[in-house]
This record gives structure tokens, sequence and C-alpha cells, in this order.
């Protein structure tokens, strides 16, 4: 399934008892629910999820897998953008600024039987009176970076196993409320360890750290060269499938990772060759979208836009000077609302982002 499903009033997407897997989608501004399953198991990827009531998503039972989607400024009295009784599987997710009126700001996991594995995500500005993030039990969270959230507690286990594994916690009202009978509470918190990169840490290597990403208000969750996320994750056997950095280092903590075989070395900043992207604001975007960048030397560069079939939407020239630069980009009214990729590119260099669109 590749749509938009925006402004409807009631469910978006309704699914009852069937499977269904979504690619590609965005979910804007529906009244109840962005989606709805009941006893379906659903698979989602490449998605995202704005302002939607009710929560952006409410699944019973079956069970949800979630991989690189965002969920940004949704509403509900409980779980803004997840409200969930079954299996829960999220990977490399974004859940931004959503907002509960009683628990789970981000989350709910009302289940005491479905696990829950949450593996390089950022929870961030999430607000609820109890827990951004609810969870029945077991849960899991692995290399995920949870800060800034607001209300009584960034986390709040009801009751059974939590185990945060190799996760960075910052700013929140409190970051974890554990259940009386948790074992897991004696050490989580215990600045008593040290992981890989000489950070102090607790027994199960979470860090309480500034991220040091580079523009979070702004979307921008990437790692700057500073941050304690970088090499600071785990792929340990039994905690996540087997994964590898892509600079050939240790995982990193959050949904980005860092490149360092891409850091200049001193010689090389006197006399810098590529481009460097800093952000691109607003992401999802209803008419303009701007894109920041960081110029080396006066060249030749293109700005493309392609839907995600690889048509090309747009395409601007420009010769640009050394600095800092704001390029931006108007929608055309008949331009359907979904998923696109911006490209920066000049003869040396080539950069994409994914951005969404909305009505």
């Amino acid at each position: 399934m590749y749509s938009s499903i925006s402004e409807n009033r009631g469910i978006g997407f309704y699914s009852d008892l069937d499977s269904n897997t979504i690619i590609s989608c965005v979910f804007a501004r529906n009244t109840n629910n962005g989606i709805y399953s009941n006893y379906g198991y659903l698979t989602l990827s490449l998605s995202n999820f704005i302002n939607n009531e009710n929560s952006a998503i409410k699944e019973w039972s079956s069970g949800i897998e979630i991989d690189s989607c965002e969920f940004s400024y949704n509403s509900a009295l409980v779980g803004a953008a997840l409200y969930s009784t079954g299996y829960v599987r999220i990977d490399r997710s974004l859940f931004k600024s959503n907002t509960a009126e009683i628990k789970g700001g981000a989350i709910y996991s009302g289940s005491r039987f479905a696990a829950v594995n949450i593996t390089n995500s950022v929870f961030f500005d999430n607000t609820a009176d109890s827990g951004s993030v609810y969870f029945g039990y077991p849960t899991f969270i692995i290399n995920t970076i949870i800060f800034q959230n607001n209300g009584t507690e960034a986390i709040y286990t009801r009751d059974g196993l939590l185990g945060s594994y190799n996760s960075l916690y910052f700013e929140n009202g409190n970051n974890v409320t554990f259940a009386e009978d948790s074992h897991y509470s004696e050490n989580f918190g215990h600045l008593d360890s040290e992981n890989a990169n000489g950070e102090v840490c607790d027994l199960y290597e979470n860090i309480f750290l500034n991220p040091q990403l580079i523009d979070p208000a702004n979307n921008n969750f990437h790692p700057l060269e500073i941050s304690p996320c970088i090499d600071a994750g785990t792929t340990e056997a039994g905690l996540i499938d087997s994964l590898s950095d892509p600079d050939g280092g240790l995982v990193d903590i959050g949904i980005h990772y860092f490149n360092q075989n891409a850091v200049l070395t001193p010689r090389q900043t006197s006399n810098p060759s590529l481009f460097q992207l800093n952000s691109v604001y607003p992401n999802p975007f209803n008419s303009q979208i701007t894109l920041s960048v960081e110029i080396p030397k006066p060249q030749p560069y293109t700005f493309f836009v392609h839907d995600i079939l690889g048509r090309q939407i747009s395409r601007k020239s420009y010769t640009l000077s050394p600095g800092n630069h704001q390029l931006s980009w108007v929608a055309s009214e008949n331009m359907a609302a979904g998923v696109y990729y911006l490209t920066l590119r000049s003869s040396q260099q080539s950069q994409s982002v994914r951005i969404f669109y909305v009505k």
C-alpha cells in the first residue's frame, strides 16, 4: 500500500482480521485513529503519522512491526502514537511531540503477555501525565535515545520485566518508574560502570548524557561528531538481531549512524571539498520545504526532487558561494501527498533525504 490517507472524520484505515503491509504512506489529521487494526497483523515501513487524534495506530491483540516510521503531533487520552495490546517490534523510528492526556504519550502497551522490542529509535518531547512510554511486560529497549520527554516519567512499567540496554536518557521528567516487583531497577541508572567509549554508564551500558544531535527541534536527529551515541550501541546475541555499523565500527545509538570514515581530517578541513546537509525543515511540509546546506567552495550544484518510484518531480541548478545556504522548494498544487526524496548533487558528491508532503 502506497498512499496518503488524510483528514478523515473517523478512522483513516480499518483492518479487520487481515494481515496488512503498509509502505511509504502518510496518515495525517484523521480524527479517530490513523489506523485501526482488529486482530490482524500489521507491518509498517517508511511511513509518517502526523496530527492524528485518538491514537495514530490502535492495534488489538495480533501484533505490529514498525520500521523506519515517524510519529509526530498525534494525540489521545491513552497511547497517542501507538495503542497496542499485542506484540510490538519497533526499529529505527521517531516518536516526537505526541501527547496523551492520561498515559502513553508516545506508546501504550497494555498486554501482560506479548513482548515489546524497541531498537535504534528516538523518543523526543512526548507528553503524558503518566509515562511518555507506558508498558505492560516484557519490554526491551536497545540502542534507543529517550530525551526531553514531559510528565511524571519518560517510561512507566506497570509490572513485569523492563530491559534497557545501551540506550541514552537525558532531561526527562523522570527517566523510569518501575513496578514494585522489578529486579531490573536495582542496577538501572547506577553509574558504576564504563562503556567502550570510556563514558560512565550503568550495568546495562545505559548512558545519561546530552545526545548531541544536530537540530532535534527541526527534525534533524543525526549525531554530531562529539555525540556520546557514536559506537555506544550493542549487537549482543539475545538482545538484537545481527547488525553492523556501516562504517565498520560499533553500532551507534539512535536512528541515524555517524559515518566516521567520512570525518574530515584537520588537513582536509582547511580546504574541504564536500558539502554538508545540516537540516531539512519543516518535515513533514505542507507547501514549502527548506534545505540548509554548508557549501565548502564555489561550484555548480543541482537540486532534485523524486517520487518513491524514482520519477523526477523537480530540478534546479545553482552556483553557490562558500558558506551556509537555505534552498527552498515549493510543491505544486497538483502534486499528490506522500513520500518524496530531495537530493543535492555536485560533481563530487550526492546526498538525499526522505521528505513527507501533506495536504
